[in-house]
């Protein structure tokens, strides 16, 4: 039986793989190569040695690999050098995914179009060079870096590099001669980008103290809160400091605290009495009501018929009947509901709780305050009266816990005095800078604002990115630290030398 079994099993793998090997073969007529190849791949995942499927794959992939350099020869023609680079990029990773590199003319095709692509790559960066967009150049070269793969062209692309790299430390020597002590945040900025070249610049301050010399480390609380329970002054003090952290005003270097004046009253007042009431509720009373339904009954008649014969005639009775209707009264049973009180005692509550704040804090010249005033009046009540039949159940309280209330508005007010701190940082760095303000000193500007989290960059600060780098806030600084698979700067309409 395992025997049948087993030839079933093999004769249905061998029919099925037969199907597969026609329809690949089809596809292969029909220069369908991609598909074709994913057919050859099932064939072997059943079974890895046939070796037909083997050969079947490497022409498939062969000819797919054909195929696609004709699109790149095709693009590149029609002046699409950037589109013609990145299919090429395509096609030299499928290549190594599958470790299958072609031979004779394909592999000839394929060198030739590489040859174009190296000289469009170093057109490309280049021309970003000459702009001084470095780290553009830089990003670009380096999604290309699958098509100097060959050991042929991987000198070509160790020399580009070079020479962007070169050109970048050109750069970062002038920028060394701009940084002074009264410009920390382009001192920092500078630092970055020069290391992002690994570079180091030489300075004769340190730029994290000097940028901390202007910023605060923790609060100082100066006010009157003597109505807040102590255990919530230090629940206050923990919620503003965090709130302090998450704005640019805070650095952990800083050594100065940043005066609070706070002004905050916190009642609560809860008052109970004795409440006499009545609970109505309904019950369902039963009564009979007459009620008229029709009825039938059936009603006998007798009938004679006369029958005769040689000896005389006889009368034969027949019994029929009759059905009649008449009207009785029948008795039902209905309910009505009756009303009913039930009195009892219940403690009536009223709770008042109350919560203002105002508060008041300078930087750098400019006011951060914030106010929040709430008051919450709940009226309740509670008992323990049991009655089932009447519908009355015990009663608890629904009423605000008054210490999770209280930290609810201290944590309320926290948050509104760390948005008028970011606001006050905006309102004094994030302006547009006038157009006399160039160099170290507008730079200086750009990354004081940037100190803040903004959900966009302010437009002036996108203008300068682009002007510098070529390319917008959030993609420039992806290209400064090199992060994997940051966006491919777009080419531009260039011609390289046939």
């Amino acid at each position: 039986m395992r025997l049948l079994l087993l030839l079933l099993v093999v004769g249905s793998l061998f029919l099925g793989c037969n199907q597969l090997h026609r329809d690949a073969q089809t596809l292969m007529e029909g220069e369908n190569y991609g598909d074709a190849a994913k057919v050859y791949e099932r064939i072997l995942k059943v079974d890895p040695s046939d070796a037909k499927a083997i050969v079947g794959l490497k022409k498939a992939r062969l000819g797919w690999i054909d195929k696609k350099l004709l699109d790149v020869r095709m693009l590149r023609l029609a002046e699409q050098a950037g589109p013609a680079s990145e299919l090429l990029k395509q096609i030299i990773k499928s290549e190594r995914e599958w470790q299958f590199y072609p031979e004779g003319a394909v592999q000839y095709t394929q060198e030739e179009e590489t040859q174009y692509a190296v000289r469009f790559i170093k057109a490309q960066t280049d021309a970003w060079s000459a702009k001084g967009h470095f780290l553009k150049a830089r990003a670009f070269l380096d999604s290309y870096s699958l098509i100097f793969s060959t050991s042929s062209h991987l000198k070509q692309y160790e020399e580009l590099n070079f020479q962007i790299a070169s050109l970048a430390s050109k750069q970062c020597k002038n920028f060394q001669q701009e940084i002074d002590s009264a410009h920390p945040y382009h001192a920092a900025f500078v630092i970055k980008y020069c290391q992002s070249w690994g570079i180091s610049i030489d300075r004769s301050f340190d730029v994290t103290k000097v940028r901390a010399s202007a910023l605060f480390k923790n609060i100082e609380f100066i006010g009157q809160v003597g109505s807040i329970p102590e255990a919530q002054r230090a629940f206050g003090r923990e919620g503003f400091t965090k709130e302090l952290q998450v704005t640019a005003w805070y650095d952990p270097d800083a050594i100065k605290s940043l005066p609070l004046i706070v002004k905050a009253e916190y009642s609560h007042v809860h008052t109970k009495t004795v409440e006499h009431t009545v609970h109505s509720y309904t019950v369902k009373v039963p009564y009979t009501v007459m009620i008229p339904q029709p009825r039938s009954y059936q009603v006998p008649q007798t009938t004679y018929t006369t029958t005769c014969n040689a000896f005389g005639c006889t009368q034969i009775p027949f019994t029929t009947y009759i059905t009649k209707f008449e009207i009785v009264m029948v008795p039902v049973t209905q309910y009505r509901d009756d009303p009913r009180q039930f009195p009892y005692d219940r403690w009536s509550h009223h709770q008042i709780l109350k919560f203002n704040a105002e508060l008041n804090s300078k930087v750098a010249g400019t006011e951060a305050n914030a106010v929040h005033n709430n008051t919450e009046d709940n009226t309740d009540f509670e008992h323990t009266h049991s009655v089932p039949e009447a519908d009355l159940y015990p009663h608890s309280l629904n009423f605000p816990d008054p210490i999770t209330w209280l930290q609810a508005q201290i944590s309320e007010t926290a948050r509104n005095w760390g948005v008028s701190l970011s606001k006050a940082w905006i309102r004094l760095y994030c302006n547009a800078p006038e157009s006399a303000v160039t160099g170290s000193t507008l730079t200086d500007y750009i990354f004081r604002c940037l100190r803040e989290q903004q959900m966009h960059a302010p437009s002036f600060v996108e203008a300068w990115y682009k002007e510098q780098f070529g390319a917008g806030q959030e993609d420039v600084e992806k290209w400064i630290v090199r992060v994997p698979g940051a966006k491919i700067p777009s080419t531009e309409m260039l011609k390289t030398t046939e």
